[in-house]
């Protein structure tokens, strides 16, 4: 961003894990700092040493230079630039894959199609979704509807039960070890404040 910049519209969290839609628009700062706190990376094999196979992470802020004794002092940073800055929209973009009957890996491409749609109106639109706690995007100009149809790629079931089986726990044990103290707010806010989002209609 330039330095000159005296606000800043919307702020972004690229995180690499299966399982998690496209786009969320996270809309609760609380909820927002454990997205931060808890971004899903992964240490690919061939280009550490010692890394046979895929093995995924988490890090503070995909930041791995950051000092664990800092983690919470990053971590309240973070959330009051929030605060401060309530015209700042956060977005959760995935850069996995999304899918479970049929597995579709989201692209670059639908990543600069998402980047590309926040600067104009309505071309994203998004609906609040009881599973996420937070308004998944459910439309966006550019995206393959089929990448955003979360009921369509997955059984009736199957992606609650892997939330609650193989999800949830991780991030849980997560926060134990890394964070003592750190109380994650897993759920949003549903409210009528979707802007600059085209909210659908039910």
């Amino acid at each position: 961003s330039s330095p000159n910049a005296k606000s800043v519209d919307f702020m972004v969290i690229l995180t690499r894990r299966k399982h998690s839609p496209p786009v969320l628009y996270v809309n609760d700062t609380k909820q927002a700092k454990t997205f931060y706190a808890a971004v899903e990376s992964v240490k690919r094999a061939g280009t550490e040493v010692g890394i046979t196979k895929d093995i995924p992470v988490r890090m503070v802020g995909a930041n791995p230079f950051i000092a664990k004794l800092k983690h919470v002092f990053h971590l309240e940073n973070f959330e009051e630039c929030l605060r401060t800055n309530p015209q700042t929209k956060m977005l959760v973009v995935n850069t996995d894959h999304f899918g479970s009957k049929k597995s579709i890996k989201i692209t670059p491409y639908d990543n600069f199609a998402t980047w590309e749609g926040m600067g104009r109106p309505n071309s994203i639109e998004v609906e609040y979704d009881k599973l996420y706690g937070n308004y998944r995007g459910v439309s966006i100009n550019g995206v393959p509807k089929e990448l955003l149809d979360r009921h369509g790629l997955y059984a009736p079931g199957e992606l609650e039960k892997i939330n609650k089986e193989e999800i949830m726990p991780g991030r849980k044990a997560y926060f134990r070890r890394l964070l003592p103290g750190f109380k994650p707010k897993f759920k949003g806010k549903k409210t009528s404040d979707t802007h600059p989002f085209k909210l659908r209609k039910k």
